[in-house]
């Protein structure tokens, strides 16, 4: 058949301009470090020069044993590789009160001192099993384990008023041993033990060993000594960066003295380990005087925090050479491990590392779509009606949930009610607040194309982006609703509209072309310092509150434990007696008595505590006259049961007569009565209910607690959903970002810095990015990598309101730092040269304001015509 292609029949006029403005922000980062980023700084600096006044103290405690005791510290030399593998070790001290436990007995005050030889440890050859001078010895189990020899010290713990002393423990004194990198106490031997039994046998009192008074002062000192060694293991034993150093250096010893003595014959001896240290890093003098501020700034912050002045801290204030060496040695080591981003710290007028970036200059853009005349595109489909005909298209609703979709050609089945729409704020919240952190030169800001050509391809990406996703959802929509009514069918009928010719259904798609064009409107300046984990108080608090109410639940519908019912038993009692002669103050009778049928089944037990057992004299009733009767009455008696068990169908067990005033002629019995009971059937019946509630019960615990799970989690997520507001979350952050910037300053006012700096910032264009988690195991994984609950850090950015720069950059300043000036007052500076850039742009040539201008077609819709066909139907050609 032919068929004309009709007209476009849309409207001719559209209003001029016709296009949607929308206004945004867009930020590219300085490459200047800010206080939030200094202050990190400072406290790894803090961090470092920590352990180095731990390494100085240490040093001088090792100086202060050797003059008080006469001797150097020593360290073992280390064991061939085969005996090392085969050694077990005694773990670290963790804190000084481990130090008693941790320590190796053995009273060297009052016996030889081992003599060992110590070859055993110094040769690479193994000895043969059980050959002499083999480190294995056996203890007792004949089991073999290594032994590691030192020499001895005491240490004992004195009771005031007492005069004799208890040896608690005792280490090895003068030599430590340090076994791959670690200091270790050595066990016992056997024949240690063996001798400290021998020499203190005769003192032994069952309280462990007793030493004289006279002794007593001799121990002191020892115990004394111990400690005092006790406190140098302690700090050998602590994680330290500066240990390495002294021992590449030489200043701390892996074997023989663990300081050498000739460095304490210097006066200054820790100036000239500070210049060892110092020594084996090359550092520029202008690092030197730019990043000792930073240095002195970590060396207030550690005093702030209660560091006692002495050692290095003294030191530090009042020797100018000594203060030297510690800062060459401080900024070498920070350069050398790069621990800063795997970097150099940067100094204030270098280009800063892209987390350290705080500042930026922000652009307010103007996006505007010239939306053009529409075109028609197609046609896509065609629905042919023949002459004189109808084409019905039946449609069914029912009362269900669904979800539908509409292809822009043909008939549209269902009517849909959302559409792709042009929104300004649609677009405005894919475009605000894009930061651009890639410029690494300085000199490039103080050009115009870094103030009008950066972001152009992210930004041209975000507005194309949008354009498709609005012509996607004109093109094809889904809709999900719920739809209540009855189940109803309607018919939609498209009749032939001349008797002759076909009517065919055409679908057009309805196109327009958009212009878009970006210019640029205004400057500001912006603080977007990057918070690693702002929320991990957050998290505290959100945890909390799940455990509280899933407790809280558990509490509102506990559970109560069904009451056990008392138990009724039914009794019977079983009466025997037993022929005893009261001859002794004290004997016994053994028994063996069957149980009767009756009680053998029925549920029948005896009753052990209600059983008695008693005494009688005997009469003549008792006896034959051709028998001894009984010539004497015990007067006074008591009774009892040794034993007294069910065996079976047999009572058996052991009854004890005790007498004040035994009599030789006397015969009397033991009287038994033995109780046997059962529970009643009301009570056996209770006992079931009961078993029952308790199941009951226990099933109703099992649905609490799993109801208080879900209950749990629901308040979990309903105070993440109330976090997830943009204000709230700005609050949270800036509350963590005020406290790490003004750290080591007072807490108390901490509000005052976050009122004076809030209200110099134009909080309507804040904005956070957050860091997406890439670590294997979410912290909260139904929630994405870059949900502000999973994020490792955010870029907050802030705005700040340009007639409140000078107040802020004044308030900033208050956190005792000046390491950052340089760089502000250069952001600053940049800022008003493209400020003045950007008015002299507008006066002279406005079109170079323009950021990106092209255009884009984006489908709206789709357009439906009939048509007849140009020669009658039945006319064959």
């Amino acid at each position: 058949m032919k068929t004309s292609i009709p007209q476009s029949v849309i409207p001719e006029s559209i209003d001029s301009p016709n296009a949607l403005t929308t206004y945004y922000t867009t930020n590219v980062l300085y490459p200047k470090i800010g206080p939030l980023a200094v202050n990190r700084y400072v406290k790894l600096i803090a961090r470092l020069l920590k352990d180095y006044a731990a390494s100085v103290h240490l040093i001088e405690l090792v100086k202060a044993y050797k003059e008080q005791f006469g001797k150097n510290v020593r360290v073992l030399e280390q064991p061939a590789a085969w005996l090392r593998e085969e050694l077990v070790f005694q773990p670290l001290l963790g804190s000084s009160d481990n130090y008693l436990n941790a320590f190796v007995v053995d009273l060297s005050a009052f016996r030889s001192p081992h003599t060992g030889s110590k070859a055993d440890f110094r040769t690479g050859d193994k000895p043969a099993a059980g050959s002499a001078g083999s480190p294995n010895e056996s203890i007792g189990t004949g089991r073999s384990i290594p032994v590691v020899r030192a020499h001895p010290v005491i240490i004992t713990s004195t009771r005031l008023g007492n005069e004799s002393i208890r040896a608690i423990s005792d280490i090895k004194e003068g030599e430590l041993e340090l076994m791959n990198s670690r200091i270790v106490a050595r066990p016992i031997t056997r024949e240690e033990l063996t001798e400290a039994n021998a020499a203190f046998s005769s003192l032994h009192t069952g309280e462990g060993l007793r030493l004289k008074a006279g002794e007593a002062q001799a121990i002191v000192k020892s115990q004394e000594r111990a400690y005092k060694l006790g406190n140098i293991l302690h700090g050998l034993s602590q994680v330290n960066a500066v240990m390495p150093d002294l021992i590449e250096n030489e200043i701390i010893r892996t074997k023989g003295e663990l300081v050498e003595a000739s460095l304490f014959r210097e006066a200054d001896y820790l100036l000239k380990t500070a210049q060892k240290l110092a020594h084996q890093f090359q550092v520029t003098l202008n690092r030197l005087k730019e990043i000792s501020r930073l240095i002195d700034q970590a060396f207030a912050y550690l005093l702030g925090l209660g560091a006692a002045e002495k050692g290095l801290f003294k030191l530090y204030k009042t020797n100018a050479a000594f203060k030297k060496q510690v800062q060459l040695y401080i900024i070498g080591k920070l350069d050398k491990a790069k621990i800063i981003d795997n970097a150099l710290l940067p100094l204030p007028g270098e280009s800063a590392l892209a987390q350290s970036r705080e500042w930026a200059f922000q652009r307010q853009e103007k996006l505007q779509l010239f939306i053009q005349k529409p075109v028609f595109r197609g046609p896509f489909s065609a629905v042919s009606v023949s002459p004189n005909s109808e084409l019905t298209i039946s449609e069914t609703h029912f009362s269900s949930q669904f979800i539908s979709s509409g292809q822009a050609q043909g008939t549209a089945v269902n009517q849909l009610t959302e559409r792709g729409v042009f929104s300004s704020d649609r677009f405005r919240s894919e475009l605000s607040n894009m930061t651009e952190s890639g410029e690494m030169d300085e000199n490039s800001f103080s050009s115009e194309a870094t103030l009008l050509n950066t972001l152009r391809e992210r930004r041209r990406e975000t507005i194309d982006l949008t354009l498709t996703n609005i012509s996607r959802e004109n093109e094809e929509r889904t809709l999900s609703a719920y739809e209540v009514g009855r189940n109803a069918s309607k018919n939609y009928t498209t009749k032939g509209k001349d008797p002759d010719f076909a009517t065919t259904e055409l679908s057009f798609q309805v196109v327009t072309p958009v212009d878009v064009k970006v210019s640029l409107e205004a400057v500001n300046l912006v603080w977007a310092p990057h918070i690693p984990s702002p929320f991990i108080s957050l998290h505290r608090i959100i945890r909390r509150r799940k455990q509280r109410a899933q407790l809280d639940y558990i509490q509102q519908n506990y559970v109560i434990d069904p009451v056990r019912p008392i138990e009724e038993y039914e009794e019977a009692i079983i009466e025997k007696e037993l022929g005893i002669r009261g001859r002794h103050r004290y004997q016994t009778g053994t028994f063996d008595f069957p149980v009767g049928a009756s009680y053998q089944t029925g549920g029948w037990e005896l009753d052990l505590a209600a059983s008695t057992v008693d005494f009688r004299n005997g009469t003549s009733d008792d006896y034959n006259w051709n028998e001894a009767w009984n010539w004497d009455d015990l007067e006074n008696w008591d009774t009892h049961f040794q034993t007294l068990e069910q065996d079976g169908n047999r009572i058996t067990g052991v009854a004890v007569l005790e007498t004040t005033d035994p009599e030789y002629f006397n015969r009397g019995f033991f009287t038994f009565r033995f109780v046997m009971k059962r529970l009643t059937e009301a009570s056996k019946a209770a006992l079931r209910v009961y078993a029952s509630d308790q199941a009951v019960a226990e099933a109703e615990r099992r649905a609490v607690r799993s109801r208080a799970r879900q209950y749990a989690k629901l308040k979990e997520d309903e105070l993440i959903q109330q976090f997830e507001d943009r204000l709230k979350l700005e609050e949270e952050v800036f509350d963590v970002l005020i406290q790490r910037v003004f750290q080591g300053q007072d807490p108390n006012h901490f509000s005052y810095y976050k009122e004076v700096i809030r209200s110099c910032i134009n909080w309507s264009e804040a904005a956070i990015h957050f860091e997406s988690n890439d670590s294997p195991g979410l912290p909260f994984p139904e929630y994405s990598r870059s949900h502000f609950m999973n994020a490792t850090g955010v870029r907050f950015i802030l705005p700040i309101l340009r007639n409140a720069e000078d107040n802020f950059v004044d308030s900033i300043r208050q956190n005792g730092s000046d390491y950052y000036s340089e760089s502000v007052e250069k952001v600053r500076q940049l800022t008003e040269q493209y400020r003045q850039t950007l008015a002299d742009l507008k006066a002279a040539d406005s079109e170079k304001l323009i950021l990106d201008q092209y255009t884009k077609d984006v489908v709206i819709g789709n357009h439906l015509e009939a048509v007849i066909s140009n020669h009658p139907f039945t006319n064959q050609e």
